[in-house]
């Protein structure tokens, strides 16, 4: 397994969230603030995963999950 940082603008944790749930990994999964001086409010949001290579080759591709179509965002 790898381990697997992701971030997302505040804008869209939403998203990220309903992937993520998608996935299997539940919701929310991106809770933890951050900002590029650590003060509030947070412009991004991460979340720490362990994923398979298989896992990262599909975020490298900007591929959907089984499952999940750009509709249901």
């Amino acid at each position: 397994m790898l381990s697997a940082v992701l971030i997302l603008p505040d804008d869209q944790v939403a998203t990220g969230n309903a992937v993520s749930e998608a996935m299997g990994w539940g919701s929310p999964a991106y809770t933890v603030p951050l900002s590029a001086d650590g003060s509030e409010p947070a412009t991004h949001y991460g979340l720490h995963t362990w994923g398979t290579q298989a896992f990262v080759d599909m975020l490298d591709a900007g591929v959907m999950p089984d499952g999940l179509s750009a509709g249901r965002l």
